[in-house]
Parts: structure tokens; C-alpha cells; sequence
């Protein structure tokens, strides 16, 4: 059963995901606020990340929702709830004056020199690889240096003892900067495994066990659903996306020592999920098939607006508003008691040769197909002021609004009438997109300002006559003569 079936089914409800404010409840007050009786405020689901925040229509779609519900905790969604159930299983036995230090009776590590010159090697051949410098390289003659800070020492990041178990490597402070001695920090290669949570994971599959005996589906497809949950992030396959490789415990070990390990996981006893960081990337496809699917793309594409378009429709009565690569958008003059839906009905002036050709252009029943004209918009005008940067209105008020470089749901002031004022007055838009970019696995959020709609065009200068001509700086349309 499919979780938008159980729903139906068993829960009597249909499959939508609600509203909640992440960025207002935080770890200071989420005790109070959740077991307020009244819904949430507007602007508690404002997003300074996106910088968004929730219209009023949506709002009230909220508080009717939020009116079947006697707290905001039973609000609350599947995951949520799951997420909840997992953590307190996981600290159902926590003591807040309890002693949790661990005592570790593994015995201590001993570095050999055989061990010292393995890790001093890998560390030249990481470096050697990022190209970085490394006149001042850790050597051979640190063995006793390192020695006494691998026994004496702890993790520096976890403040963990070095044990046989967890063994002792160098971190680098600056990643951009080699293994050198005031550039490395004694660290664990491997860090303890988390199993707190096998408590629940254990306690909901015998739940579920339990229940498919006893022929209790809706019990064991809730025992599925909270389970899936709580880890569907974590069991997702990401290995058509991620360079992941399977190795066993001594092969594990050895991928740490080089500088593409990124993370691994334990599957079973002796066999780890690894991931790696691809320093190359490969394409199965022959070049030249790609190639070809180009050149054809843009054949086709031009074959159909000289080869069919022009000669099956009327051209006094169409009007070409703007156009790209692999699209166009065109202003028809049809039949003014029929709506956008009419298409070219009204236009056609070769009836014959339109429907002799027009199987090899359109898709039937306006399915997407590869090499295939599809329509993608429709309605009663259209603005643009370039291509992909354009507004089109349809009979029911809705509007579809590309602009080129803008994130539109953070940029809620770009709209129709930025458009008009912009041809009218030239008045120019900012807009700020903001992004969480990652780097040296360091994530970060980026805003940037830039002109949404500016109303130049550096690509090219369309003339009179509808003919394209390059961009000169300093030039305008009317400075280029057309000849007769």
C-alpha cells in the first residue's frame, strides 16, 4: 500500500503536506509555543533564507487546517511526529546527573615505524594530488614528535582517547595548505558508531512483525510509514549520484588515508558503504551522439518554422513575440469568440498540407516527445522584453512569469506591472537571490543583488523588419540601414 493510499483508506484524509513554521520554533521555545491552543501567526512561516513569507490565501488555507487540531503539537506531520518518536526512544533511559563517561578498555595504540611511514607517504600523495606545497611536509625524522602526541593526546575534535580500535591521523587546520607541522591536528580516523536509535528501530519492526502476524495491515503499514520516515533520508539510493563503493573493514582503513574519503556508513559486520569525492568524471555516451542530437535539435527546429510553420499558417495573422534556442512564443490573431485553446484553428491557410505534415512537428494528445513541438503556455497576451523573460496572461487571471537569472519566490516584486514600467518609464529592477552554496564541504549562504529587469538586451538588436543584427556598444536599432 502506497502512503497516499493509507491515507484514503485508513486515515480518511487525502495526501497533502501542511505548513510549518521551521524557522520560528527553535530549541529556546519550542516547549511554549507548541502547546498553544491557537494557530500560528502569519508571520511566524516568513523565510529569511528564501526571504518568503506566506500570502494570505495561504494563511487562511492554514487556519481552517489548523482548526481540526486541539494543539499545534498534533499538527504536527508523519515525519515530524516519526522524528520525535525516535528521539525520545533514544533518550527514554537519560539521566541529566547520570555519569556517561566512557571508559575505553581497548589497549592503548603503539606507532610503529612501519605505521608512521605509511601515513607520512599518503599524506605526499594527497598533497601531490591538490598540487599544494610540500617543501614542509611532515617526514620520517617527526616519528618521535608525533608519537608522543598520538599517546598523550586526544582527538581534537571529539576529545576522544587514541585506542587500537581508534586510530590516530593528522587533520589539516587550513585545507587549502598542506601536511605540515603548524598545519595538522591529531584526530580519530574513524569515529563511534551511533546506536541509539536500534532501540526504536527494533521496538516499531517487531511492532510491525506483530502486527502482519495478526493480520492487522493497517497497524503493520503504520510501523512501515513511521520507520521510513524517520530514515528516508538516510536509506534513500544515491548511488547512481554518488561515487560509492562497498569494502570490507581492511579496505575501509585504507581509504581514510587518502584525501578523497568523504564518508561511509556500516551495512553489516566486515562491509561499509564508502563514499568518495570523484576527482574525474566519465560519460558513457559517444561524443559524437551528442553531438548529433544537438545538430538535430536545432535542424528540426528550424526545419519546422521555415518548412511548415510559414507555409501552413497565415503570417499576416501571427505574430512572433519572442523566441530562444528551442522555443518561441507566438501572438496569434484567430477567431475572437474562441478562446487561447484555439490555437491555429483559425489561421490555417493550407488546410491540405497542415494535416499532411502535421504528425511529423506536434506530439498527439500534447505528449512530450523527443525531437516534438509541444505547448507549454497559452493565454490572452503575452509581454516579453527578451528571451526567457516574459509574462503571459491566461482567461482565468493566472499568470505565468519567467524571468531569466531571478528567483521568483524570493523576488515577489517582480509582476506585470514591473514589466510595464519598465517599457513605459525604463525603470529598473534589483532583485536579491539568495543561495546555500557548499565548498571544502564548508556550507555557506550567499546573497546576491543584480538587475532582474533592466530592459537591455547585450546579445542582440532585433531591427525593423524583425531581422536580427550583433550588439555594438553604442549602437541602437535605428543606427543599422536596412537595404531594400
Amino acid at each position: 500500500m502506497k502512503l497516499k493510499e493509507f491515507v484514503r483508506d485508513i486515515g480518511g484524509g487525502t495526501m497533502q503536506k501542511g505548513r510549518f513554521p521551521y524557522e520560528y520554533i527553535n530549541i529556546n521555545n519550542y516547549a511554549t509555543e507548541l502547546d498553544k491552543q491557537e494557530p500560528f501567526p502569519r508571520e511566524a512561516f516568513d523565510n529569511k533564507l528564501k526571504n518568503k513569507s506566506l500570502n494570505e490565501a495561504k494563511h487562511q488555507e492554514y487556519l481552517i487546517e489548523a482548526a481540526k487540531y486541539a494543539t499545534r503539537w498534533d499538527y504536527l506531520s508523519m515525519s515530524q511526529c516519526a522524528n520525535a518518536i525516535k528521539y525520545s526512544s533514544a533518550y527514554v533511559d537519560f539521566e541529566m546527573n547520570g555519569n556517561y563517561n566512557v571508559e575505553d578498555t581497548d589497549k592503548p595504540i603503539n606507532i610503529t615505524m612501519p605505521y608512521w611511514r605509511a601515513k607520512v607517504e599518503s599524506y605526499f600523495v594527497q598533497d601531490l594530488k591538490k598540487n599544494r606545497d610540500i617543501s614542509n611536509n611532515v617526514t620520517f625524522e617527526d616519528y618521535e614528535y608525533f608519537k608522543e602526541i598520538f599517546e598523550n593526546q586526544r582527538c581534537y575534535i571529539c576529545h576522544s582517547k587514541f585506542f587500537w580500535k581508534n586510530r590516530p591521523t593528522l587533520h589539516r587546520i587550513d585545507n587549502e595548505l598542506s601536511h605540515s607541522k603548524d598545519n595538522v591536528f591529531p584526530c580519530l580516523t574513524t569515529f563511534s558508531k551511533h546506536d541509539k536509535f536500534n532501540g526504536f528501530v527494533k521496538d516499531f519492526m517487531q511492532q510491525r512483525a506483530e502486527a502482519k502476524s495478526q493480520k492487522n495491515d493497517g497497524l503493520a503499514t503504520f510501523c512501515k510509514l513511521i520507520l521510513n520516515s524517520a530514515f528516508g533520508g538516510d536509506i534513500l539510493n544515491s548511488e547512481k549520484y554518488s561515487n560509492i563503493r562497498l569494502y570490507d573493514d581492511d579496505h575501509t582503513f585504507q581509504s581514510h588515508l587518502f584525501g578523497s574519503h568523504y564518508h561511509d556508513i556500516e551495512i553489516a559486520d566486515n562491509l561499509h558503504a564508502v563514499q568518495v569525492d570523484s576527482e574525474y568524471c566519465r560519460c558513457n555516451n559517444c561524443l559524437q551522439v551528442g553531438y548529433f542530437t544537438l545538430d538535430s535539435a536545432k535542424y528540426f527546429y528550424i526545419n519546422f518554422i521555415y518548412n511548415f510553420l510559414y507555409k501552413a499558417f497565415d503570417q499576416t495573422k501571427m505574430h512572433t513575440v519572442q523566441l530562444d534556442t528551442d522555443s518561441l512564443t507566438l501572438a496569434i490573431s484567430g477567431d475572437k469568440n474562441r478562446g487561447p485553446e484555439q490555437r491555429f484553428d483559425a489561421i490555417i491557410k493550407d488546410q491540405e498540407f497542415y494535416d499532411k505534415n502535421k504528425g511529423f512537428f506536434f506530439s498527439e494528445g500534447n505528449q512530450r516527445k523527443i525531437l516534438g513541438v509541444h505547448f507549454e503556455k497559452q493565454g490572452l497576451n503575452c509581454i516579453a522584453l527578451s528571451p526567457k523573460n516574459y509574462i503571459i496572461n491566461d482567461e482565468c487571471g493566472d499568470v505565468s512569469l519567467v524571468a531569466k537569472g531571478v528567483i521568483l519566490r524570493q523576488n515577489p516584486q517582480i509582476n506585470e506591472q514591473t514589466f510595464i514600467d519598465n517599457i513605459k518609464e525604463g525603470k529598473v529592477m534589483r532583485v536579491t537571490n539568495t543561495i546555500l552554496a557548499q565548498k571544502n564541504k564548508i556550507m555557506s549562504k550567499l546573497s546576491m543583488t543584480k538587475n532582474g529587469i533592466s530592459g537591455s538586451l547585450t546579445k542582440m538588436l532585433v531591427l525593423e523588419n524583425q531581422s536580427c543584427a550583433p550588439y555594438i556598444n553604442g549602437l541602437k536599432a535605428k543606427d543599422y540601414q536596412i537595404k531594400q
